[in-house]
């Protein structure tokens, strides 16, 4: 209703978005304020919702350039919020935490954290214009550039560099080669899941942090499935065609199936949400193909609920138990249960002094560390303890992941094998405090605008941001770092190392293949007196063939 009258005033819905997220953010201000001051967790929570209104009209006002940034939010949403919303909503469900304390904390953690992404990607924007401003002001005094000026705005349009980065010949060895690197993985991937369904059979899904499923694991097969999701952004980022993407991201989906079947939910929503990540980002960007089209957008209206009530049913499956809930029941308590990390939040909060006393740690990077430590430099060359990965004390108290050491002190059966996992939020604050979420977002805001911008324009860049978007969404629920820590993997800078060798092996191939034909022996069709205009083969003395382009009179004489 609003967009259609926008549109009879001649506003368009972009520009009503633009005008609307500054009114929607100084009323959630507002309101945030007022319910802080008055200690009123009821009026905190409108004003996070207000503010996070506020940054979903951001990112829908330029969507090309500030897809990661409205990822990230739609995990905040669906780890954060739910609980909160599904509690306000229905009385039988309570969404406060263990004490005032812990819930105020939540909330001013959220609300702080949104409100400084918003800020950091309009610092970055900002500073994108005033670079475009200073250069149209510096073309005002060389005028006689203005022509190549022009002919370069012109060619820095996304969408033909989406055309000339698909249809270059570099692009297209890449792209078969990674193609084929996918495959190979791809099938790594399947024989890992049929492996760790074989072991798990018997087991709880609690136990499988317990088993030791790893080590029943080929490390052929441990190489290759890692690399799967690494060589998918790596073909992904040449911007293949619509049906080939969906093949593959197809069989990227069902991989995470087997983890389902066991009881993990995270694999199979995140591979999902990715595929859709990016025919939306395909579909605002590919002048040539129409990527959602209405069956599309049909399939997904009935299947993202039916997905949701799935999720809750698994709830049930995992603690072995059934439900008699309706759909819309079931619906309600899939998001409730969903949004279990706000009291994670909580959680955190209640055992810092505990996760102090052991010193600083650097939980913000800890899977940096924790990816070289425990990774094959460490523990190679470096001489790192291995501190194993299934839970232990000793991983708990002498690793940086946050996760192990607030589970440690805060779940009753961490040792079990259960745990709470863990959050960008609280491991920034864990390190910095409240300075760390502030500046943490900040930074957070405007690198994720500017990996936005990275799809479609570079192949290599375009590939990490793909990448780092699979994490994006689960930072809620996961770790600060974890969008960018596989640069550090070795996995990762096999799979590039790979895709390179193979495309150059393929360019080489197809390159040698050509010069024969150039260099082959031919017979060519000349007449000349000396044959009566009989065929003769006409070849140089480095044995390539002549192609005679002008032709004399006597030679026909």
């Amino acid at each position: 209703m609003v967009a259609s009258s926008a549109r009879k005033n001649g506003i368009s819905v972009v520009s009503l978005l633009s005008s609307l997220y500054p009114v929607f953010v100084t009323a959630s201000f507002a309101v945030f304020a007022m319910g802080f001051l008055q200690g009123v967790l009821e009026i905190m929570l409108a004003g996070v919702f207000v503010i996070f209104a506020a940054n979903v009209m951001y990112a829908f006002a330029n969507l090309k350039n500030r897809l990661l940034f409205l990822f990230l939010h739609g995990g905040i949403f669906l780890f954060l919020l739910t609980r909160p919303l599904v509690g306000s909503i229905d009385p039988s469900r309570s969404w406060m935490l263990s004490s005032h304390d812990s819930t105020q904390f939540a909330l001013l953690s959220l609300y702080v954290s949104m409100a400084c992404l918003l800020l950091g990607s309009v610092l970055f924007e900002g500073v994108l214009r005033a670079n475009s401003d200073w250069r149209k002001r510096r073309s005002l005094l060389a005028p006689n550039k203005a022509g190549i000026r022009a002919s370069s705005k012109a060619h820095h349009k996304v969408s033909g560099l989406m055309r000339e980065l698909s249809r270059s010949e570099k692009m297209g060895y890449i792209r078969r080669a990674a193609l084929i690197c996918y495959f190979v993985c791809l099938l790594g991937a399947f024989v890992d899941g049929a492996m760790r369904l074989e072991v798990m059979q018997g087991h709880s899904y609690e136990e499988y942090y317990l088993v030791g499923v790893d080590e029943n694991i080929p490390w052929v097969i441990g190489v290759l499935k890692p690399m799967a999701p690494y060589m998918l952004c790596a073909f992904l980022a040449t911007l293949p065609k619509r049906r080939i993407s969906t093949i593959c991201l197809a069989l990227y989906v069902s991989t995470s199936i087997p983890m389902l079947m066991i009881g993990s939910r995270s694999d199979f929503v995140i591979s999902f949400l990715f595929a859709g990540l990016y025919y939306i980002f395909r579909h605002l960007t590919d002048s040539e193909e129409r990527w959602i089209t209405r069956r599309v957008a049909l399939g997904a209206i009935i299947l993202v609920p039916l997905g949701i009530v799935a999720m809750g049913a698994i709830n049930y499956l995992r603690a072995g138990t059934s439900s008699s809930l309706g759909f819309f029941a079931l619906f309600a308590d899939a998001l409730f249960k969903q949004g279990v990390t706000f009291t994670v939040l909580g959680h955190g909060y209640d055992v810092n002094p505990q996760i102090q006393d052991l010193g600083f740690r650097f939980y913000s990077i800890g899977a940096i560390i924790t990816n070289i430590t425990q990774g094959f430099i460490g523990q190679t060359f470096l001489g790192c303890q291995d501190l194993g990965e299934t839970n232990s004390a000793l991983l708990a108290l002498n690793s940086s992941s946050y996760a192990h050491a607030m589970s440690y002190f805060a779940h009753p059966n961490y040792l079990g094998g259960e745990g709470y996992g863990s959050s960008y939020i609280l491991e920034l604050y864990a390190d910095f405090g409240y300075g760390g979420i502030v500046f943490g977002s900040i930074f957070l805001g405007m690198i994720f605008c500017l990996m936005s911008r990275c799809i479609g324009r570079s192949w290599f860049w375009g590939m990490v941001a793909l990448i780092s978007s699979m994490s994006v969404f689960h930072m809620p629920r996961g770790y600060a770092i974890e969008w960018i820590s596989f640069l550090m993997s070795t996995r990762f800078l096999l799979a590039v190392a790979l895709i390179l060798a193979c495309s150059a092996l393929l360019a080489y191939f197809s390159r040698a293949k050509s010069v024969a034909n150039v260099l082959e022996p031919a017979k060519l069709t000349v007449p000349c007196s000396c044959t009566g205009g009989e065929e003769r083969l006409r070849v140089n003395k480095f044995g390539v063939r002549v192609v005679p382009l002008i032709v004399r009179k006597s030679d026909h004489v």
